[in-house]
Parts: structure tokens; sequence; C-alpha cells
């Protein structure tokens, strides 16, 4: 899954603008276009001799002899099987612990986020200077080339990979798809105007000294590097994409709000009138991520109200939705009124009104024209594909008609491309008439026609969900579980706009001896995949009802786009060995979990899951996950018996802390505990003691009786206790909490900080900041200085590094009091 997601993601960034459409002859020999642009093709920054390298269907194809031997790949095709065996000669075959695949894993989303932050700023700036992005001028390179496609069959290492990109013959070689292959072996291309360069990432081929990372010559390193470059350009990303969305998509400034009182404020100046009308915005929080916003106009300005539609108020109030979610909370839900005219709330990913007192027309003037050439000018190109689209009113509602130039390009398409299309459409239609249904058809010349509506913000298309049925089918198919191979059905029905239900059919009995509790793990597993999909593709909730071929109810399920999915554990319960480990999940992303070991209900106060749990007892787990936004999860309950382990340690006698609270008391057969300490506390002394064998904290070793001091910043606490002629060793994981702090007031109210030919950090606290110091850090968190604050408040810290590595790893401040605590803390930027 992550290596078709990165693929994608890499191929639309850098080729998806560039890509010819095919043209299609009979046979297993095709005639198809392709962009011949003179690529050329460097691993590591040196170039190779290769045949010519060209762009077709989104992805550069490559000549594998060639682009094999360049790589130090053994590369053999036999044309009678149709089969491509590459070799690497073991430098792909890494253990569980190996970093490389990490390493690639960083490089690949950093060159990602590097392009799309590139392509964002451009697009802003475009937009600023209201013009086009415009395309390249160079001549496009168009060539007609005969090719084979044959279903040829690749090997790596032994093993068959399958691509996104369908191989194909040409020039007497076999051409791969460059961004569908690079996740098989570890290497990141990438692509300034016609060079290909392929970073190996330390796989394939060690780094060249004097690459851009010349002071990371060892694995861990690099990784090191990469992560803190991967979580910086995160950020920036993400703000970045606020700024977009505020500026392109809302039409209003881009500002950094920090409190409530600061959106209001940023509210009032920029949305601060309906078309005409002027308004006055109340805006307040509520429970978890509500807010209330009330909506005033003056008594005078009644008829102004009148002059507006309803579609007016309904792009509006999206405004102000989407300048707090993008500016303020991310996860943010709305509810309010304007006057006693509307009423609006959220539900789900859609904002519902209620116009009953508004005296507002429903009609508005929708211009069909306008949409069609708006479709045609955003969208008559997409995914290699051209469309013509037609529209015109039908009552209130609009018909559209998209024809593609090529009926069998995008029939090929999977439903979810297809589903993207009509998505991208709703968007843009939504730009400007917020509420207007759409009855459309996506019109073939010699297949079935697609019928679809989008209703309330949401595709609905009977033929696409029927294409999904198959694509499930299809690809999930098949059920394996302990050695059987259990064929199922899939049927998927529309119960209303917001509903699907799924039915499952498997042609196996689970009254066979082969079923067991594996075997529903295993089917559970699968499930999660499929209903993950479907809410995916089509933003609905989805009800999952399997049987098996005695119709008997194996399996129910509600996935609801409202509430976090059950936490699933595996093992599921039942035997376990002494000292196995529990792994919990859940299949709504950004969730936290929660849980007991007691059997007792969990609350948010609960232990927070970071790592796999370890069973040493009897033990009743029960767990539930919260998401913010969204409705906790129901409580699930695991239930674990243990069977002794003679080949285990025995454990440590004791364990002791010179501060806090150790929750449960200490007993050698039990694995998990929390450590409450009080709010401020930064290290603790951990004291173990055992009669026989070894003993390390955090990967120290520590002789019995010992103490050693701990960063609880590295928080999990673990402790492994080994024991001479025992193959298992004994576990411990104290989770370390500590107490609330109490709110203080000292705040950073203003500063200055520059890094340009020396570095200076200067401000002024505001509050009771007698006896405060000011730290300045790494974003990694490594120290540079700290001070204390005068007796006005003020500080000044100079002379910390400044080369290229620290402004590129960043900076950040903490302000602590007399104790030590960390009252204030940010990042900071150049002003």
């Amino acid at each position: 899954m992550r290596r078709r997601f990165i693929s994608f993601v890499l191929a639309i960034i850098i080729l998806i603008p560039l890509v010819p459409i095919p043209v299609f002859s009979n046979g297993l020999v095709k005639e198809i276009d392709v962009f011949m642009n003179n690529f050329r093709v460097q691993v590591e920054g040196k170039n190779f001799s290769h045949k010519e390298v060209f762009l077709y269907e989104g992805d550069i194809f490559v000549p594998m002899k060639d682009f094999g031997k360049a790589l130090g790949l053994g590369v053999n095709f036999n044309s009678n099987k149709r089969a491509l065996t590459l070799n690497s000669n073991n430098k792909l075959r890494f253990n569980d612990n190996s970093k490389y695949p990490i390493a690639y894993q960083r490089g690949y989303e950093i060159e990602v986020k590097e392009r799309l932050m590139d392509n964002i700023s451009q697009e802003i700036r475009d937009f600023l200077r209201d013009t086009k992005s415009k395309s390249s001028s160079k001549d496009i390179d168009l060539k007609t080339i005969r090719a084979g496609f044959s279903g040829i069959e690749i090997t790596l290492d032994g093993k068959k990979i399958f691509l996104d990109g369908e191989p194909l013959l040409y020039s007497d070689d076999v051409y791969l798809p460059l961004t569908s292959l690079s996740p098989y072996l570890y290497i990141t291309p990438k692509l300034n105007d016609n060079v290909i360069d392929i970073d190996c990432n330390g796989v394939l081929k060690d780094k060249p000294k004097d690459t851009i990372y010349p002071s990371y010559y060892s694995i861990d390193e690099l990784v090191k590097f990469r992560e803190d470059l991967n979580n910086r350009y995160a950020r920036e990303l993400e703000e970045l994409n606020k700024k977009k969305k505020i500026i392109m998509d809302v039409k209003i400034p881009y500002e950094e709000i920090k409190s409530l009182s600061d959106m209001e404020r940023y509210l009032n100046r920029h949305l601060s009138k309906i078309n005409d009308l002027n308004v006055d915005i109340d805006l307040r929080s509520g429970t978890g991520n509500w807010y209330y916003v009330e909506i005033d106009f003056s008594t005078r300005d009644n008829s102004r109200w009148r002059n507006l539609s309803r579609r007016d108020v309904e792009a509006y109030i999206w405004d102000i939705y989407v300048a707090i979610s993008s500016l303020y909370d991310e996860e943010a839900r709305i509810q309010g009124n304007i006057k006693r005219y509307v009423s609006f709330d959220t539900k789900a990913k859609n904002i519902v009104f209620s116009f009953m007192d508004s005296g507002l027309d429903m009609k508005s003037k929708v211009d069909p024209v306008f949409i069609g050439e708006l479709l045609n000018k955003t969208l008559g190109k997409y995914g290699g594909e051209y469309f013509d689209y037609t529209a015109r009113i039908s009552g209130y509602d609009l018909e559209l008609v998209i024809t593609p130039s090529h009926s069998d390009y995008m029939e090929r398409w999977s439903p979810s491309r297809k589903l993207d299309l009509l998505e991208r459409i709703n968007s843009e239609i939504r730009r400007y008439y917020p509420g207007l249904k759409v009855n459309g058809k996506v019109v073939y010349k010699d297949l079935e026609s697609i019928s679809f509506t989008i209703d309330d913000n949401k595709v609905r298309s009977t033929t696409l969900m029927a294409d999904t049925a198959e694509y499930l089918n299809n690809r999930y198919g098949v059920l394996y579980t302990n050695g059987v191979r259990i064929p199922i059905k899939y049927s998927l029905n529309q119960v209303d706009n917001d509903n699907f239900k799924l039915m499952v059919d498997m042609d196996f009995s689970v009254s066979d001896s082969k079923w067991n509790t594996s075997s529903k793990d295993d089917l559970a597993d699968l499930m999660n995949e499929v209903m993950k999909l479907i809410v995916d593709m089509w933003d609905a909730n989805v009800f999952v009802q399997v049987f098996d071929k005695s119709q008997y109810l194996v399996y129910e399920y509600i996935v609801s786009q409202d509430t976090v999915q059950m936490v699933r554990a595996n093992p599921s319960g039942g035997e376990v060995v002494e000292g196995s480990t529990v792994t919990l999940s859940t299949a709504t992303n950004g969730s936290r979990i929660y849980y007991t070991l007691d059997g007792s209900m969990p609350t948010i106060n609960s232990n927070l899951y970071t790592a796999p749990i370890v069973i040493s007892s009897n033990t009743t787990i029960k767990a539930f996950a919260v998401r913010n936004g969204f409705k906790d999860s129901p409580v699930s309950t695991f239930e674990y018996t243990i069977v002794a382990d003679d080949n285990m340690a025995i454990g440590l006698d004791s364990l002791r802390f010179d501060i806090g609270t150790l929750s449960p008391r200490f007993d050698r057969r039990e694995s998990n505990y929390t450590l409450s300490l009080p709010y401020g506390t930064s290290r603790v002394k951990v004291t173990p003691t055992a009669g026989i064998g070894n003993i390390t904290v955090n990967g120290t070793t520590v002789a019995s009786g010992d103490s050693i001091d701990v960063n609880i910043d590295s928080n999990p606490i673990n402790i492994i206790h080994t024991e001479p002629g025992k193959a298992k060793n004994r576990s411990y994981t104290i989770n370390v909490k500590l107490e609330d702090k109490e709110e203080s007031d000292v705040k950073l109210r203003s500063y200055s900080f520059n890094t340009l030919g020396y570095g200076i950090f200067s401000g002024q606290l505001t509050g009771n900041y007698s006896g405060h110091r000011v730290k300045l850090l790494s974003t990694t968190g490594s120290p540079y200085d700290e001070v204390s604050v005068d007796s006005n408040g003020e500080f000044e810290i100079v002379g910390f590094p400044i080369d290229f590595l620290s402004k590129l790893i960043g900076y950040k401040y903490k302000v602590v009091d007399s104790n030590g605590n960390v009252v204030d803390s940010g990042t900071l930027s150049q002003r």
C-alpha cells in the first residue's frame, strides 16, 4: 500500500502534466504516442550510456539492460516465457532492524514535499499576479512507436513484483515504469528539465563523498538528517497549504492565528460582508472542536438581505468554515445562525442549512454556459484524457454531459480514478454554486454511459458502485487463512445518500474444523481494508455483513464517518505464552488509543497506547480510541490466559524509583506499569535488582542494586532482564505520566530573531517572570544557550550557531521558571 501511494504521489507531481494520449492497434503490438525529450538518466550524479527514455501514461519508461547495469543489477529476460528476472546480489535483502528502507522512505518523502512546496508557492505567486501557470514553451517531441505488450512477469531476488504500469518491449529491451519500480529498488528519481538523477539512498550504490550530505557517511546519521528535514518540511507544507486555501479558495489574506479572539477579529476584518450586506460575527468555542458562529446585521439592511440568494449565504458560511479550519483548528465543526433567518450545522464533512425563516428565494441565477466553460478550462484535460463538458438547467438542477475524446482509454480507469474526476467537478462547481444539485452522464461512443448525481456535496453513481464491487471481487476476492483459500463475493448497495451496505458471501462453512480464532482475525483484517477503501472512495458510512455458504452471519460491523473505528488486538485473545506481546490498532488514522489491564473501563486518563503490551499474567485489556472531531469508538475487550514459559528469564527481584508513584505495585511477572511524577520532573533515578542475570535500562547495562539517571523524554522506560541458559528475556515497560501543571501567565510577548551574519535572539516576557530563564535550542532539542531575564523581563542570546545545517534544522525556544518547569515554548523564524 505504501509503495503504491508513494509511486502515485510522485508520478502526479512530476509527470502527469506531460502525459500523452495512447493510440491502440490490435494484437500484442500497439502503436503508442510517447513523449521524447532527450531524457538523460544519471545514477548518483554520474552519466551512463543508455537507449532512449520516454514518457508514457504518466511514467518514465527506462530500458532495463542499461539501467540495471548502471545500478549493479543482474537483468535477464526469457522471451519464450515472457519473464524478466532482476537480481540485486542480496543488496535488497534487509533484516527487520535495517535502517536502509527508512533512509529511502524519508528521502522519497522529502523529494515529494519539496516539489509540492515549489508547486504551491508558484500557484500562489501566479494567483496573486492574476496570471495562470503557463506550460513550457519548449516544443513537445511526440513520437509514435510500436511496442510489445505481452504480460511480462517480473521477479526481483526470487520474488514476484507488480508494477502499476504495464512493462513493454521496445528496441530489443524490456522497458519498465520508473516511478512504479523505484520503491522496490529503494531508489529516488529526481527530474530536473530532461535529466533524471537516481538517488540510491546508500543501498544499491554507495553515496559518493561529495554529495549534499558531506558529513553523513553512516546510515544512522543519514536517517537522522532526513528524519529532521522531513519533519521540518511537513510543518512548512502544512502552513503553505493553509495559506493556499485561504488565498486562492476563500480569496482573503493569510494570517497566523494563535487564539480564538484572533480568529474572530480576522473574520470581522476579511469576511465582514455577504455581497454588499455588512455583518458582524461573534465566534465562541463549544465542547471539543465545536464553535458557535452568530452573525448579525442592522435592521436597516433588511432590503440588502432580501437581495441575496440562498447560494450566496451558503457560499459565505463555507468561507467562514474554511477560514476557521485552515487557520485555527483543522478539526473544527461549526454551528450557528444569521439572526433568526438561517441556521447551519456541521454533519460529517458537510454543512447543512435551514432557511425556514429566511425569506430568501431558493432559486438563484445559475449560468450553465459559465459552468461549461469553467469545466472545459479547468478539467478539459485530466489524467491524460481530454473531455468536453456541456451543461444546461433543468428545473432547479443542473444537467451535465461529459464526453471523453477516447472512450476506451477512460474505460480502463479504476473506479477510484473515475470518482476522482467527478469529485473535482463537484469542487469546481461548488466554488460558485455551493448547493446546486447536478445530474450528470459520462457519455462513451460505443460503451454504456456512467450516470451520476452530485447532491449534498456527495458524488453518487450506481454504475460506479457496480464497478467498485467488481474491483473488490478482483482485488479482495480471496481470503487466505490457515492454509485455506476461501473465495469471496461482494455486493455494494446504496441505502441513502449517506449510507452504504456491503454484503459479503464466503464459499466456505465456518463449521469446518479449519475455521478458528485466527481465521476470524484474518477476515476482520481483510474487511477493515475493504471498508476503509469504500469509505475513502465514496465518503459514506458502511454497514457490512459477511455470511458463510450456509448463510450463517459470520461478521457484522458499521464504519461511521463520525465515529472512530473499534480498537483491534493482535492476537485477539485466548491462551498466550508468558511474555507475549499484544498490538492494538484502529483503522481511523490520527487516533489515540487508551487502555486498561485490569478489566476496568478505560478513560482518557488511562494508559495511552504507544508500544506493544507485554502479557506476563492473566490479563483483560479494555481499550477505546479517540480523535478530535469524531465520536469515541466503542470499548473493545480482549482476554488472555497465560501459559507458563520455562525458557524465560525469572525477572527482577525489585524495582525502585527515587521519586513518584509506581502503579501497580512491582511484581516480577507483571510487565506494564505507570510511574506518576510531579509536573516539571525531567529525570528520575531507577534502581533495579536481580539475584541472577543481567539488566539493561533503555539499552544501558546496569549492575544489580546500582542506580541510573533516566531522562523522562525517553518515555516509556524499558527494562530488560536476561538470564544465562534462558532463550527469552523478561521485559518491563514503565509509562511515565506527569501530573498536570499549574497555569502560568508568563509568555514571550515579543522577540527579534536574526541569523544573517551573526546570531541574535532577544525579546521580552510578560507576566510574573521573576526568576525565569529563556533557553535557545535546535528544533531537534540540542541546547545552544540560556539566559536569565532582567527586572523588565528582557533578555538577549547572541553568538549561537548559524551555519547551513543549523538553519536547515531550525530553532526553538523554551521559557522555564525557577523550578525548571517549561511555561512557554515555540519555534523561531526571522523577524
